[in-house]
């Protein structure tokens, strides 16, 4: 049986009309991106506005609930009691209203070279009574220059840390900050003594509001989901190691 092979004509119309197929799918992905920043910036704008419209109630509700407090005294035990726990739930909220606040103004970061060294220590002059409260050590390697928002980073490692202090073991914490340069990025580990995440979680930590704890440790699970807002805002990526038995290391790679 002969073979009809295409003419070159045919071939020029084919590829003509694969390049307009090829050209079509790129707007179309093109506005879906759009379409994403522009929802996103919208849930961002208004989470924002009604997380800074709860504070005002809620100060009010913390204040009145310490003079109804104050009023009743020793009077009525209950009372007292049931205004405490008015007071303690306020704070909480108040609390998950400034985190989403700051998970809400993370904007596009501004990059410029940003060493390392400095910014880790003016993050231990930050935690320093919590440090302190908690026998922690914290260590480094020699740390290198990164292009990142200095600002971003120094919340994303803050963040890291300050986890490493909550979420700690019966020994006291140690953590380990390096940074591994490679071509086309520098990975930075963040490396603790806690307990560890069992990997079925790995993901779900840096969920938004994604809590493994009871209310027994203070939380409201935002604070890994704003490493990987940050991380991710400067082109890289985030991810946890771990056993589950003897510590985690947390690792975020920012591109060079």
């Amino acid at each position: 049986m002969k073979t009809v092979r295409p003419t070159l004509v045919e071939l020029r119309a084919e590829n003509s009309r694969l390049a307009s197929r090829v050209i079509e799918a790129e707007r179309e992905r093109d506005a879906a991106l759009e379409e994403a920043r522009r929802s996103r910036s919208e849930m961002d704008q208004t989470c924002y506005a009604a997380a800074h419209d709860l504070q005002e109630p809620l100060r009010s509700i913390t204040s009145y609930a310490q003079l109804l407090a104050r009023r009743i005294g020793a009077a009525d035990q209950d009372a007292t009691e049931f205004a405490g726990y008015i007071i303690e739930g306020a704070n909480r909220m108040a609390t998950l209203v400034r985190d989403m606040l700051l998970f809400a103004r993370v904007m596009p970061p501004k990059l410029e070279s940003v060493p390392m060294g400095p910014v880790l220590n003016g993050i231990r002059m930050n935690l320093q009574k919590e440090i302190g409260e908690a026998g922690a050590v914290i260590t480094s390697d020699v740390l290198p220059e990164v292009n990142a928002d200095p600002i971003q980073l120094g919340q994303l490692l803050q963040q890291l840390i300050a986890n490493a202090l909550k979420f700690r073991s019966q020994s006291s914490p140690r953590v380990h900050v390096a940074a591994d340069e490679k071509e086309g990025e520098v990975v930075v580990s963040v490396r603790d003594n806690g307990p560890g995440i069992e990997p079925r979680f790995h993901q779900q930590v840096f969920v938004v509001f994604k809590r493994l704890h009871g209310r027994d440790i203070p939380g409201n699970g935002l604070g890994l989901a704003l490493c990987r807002r940050i991380v991710e805002g400067h082109g890289g990526r985030i991810w946890v190691e771990s056993d589950g038995l003897s510590g985690s290391t947390f690792r975020f790679s920012l591109p060079r």
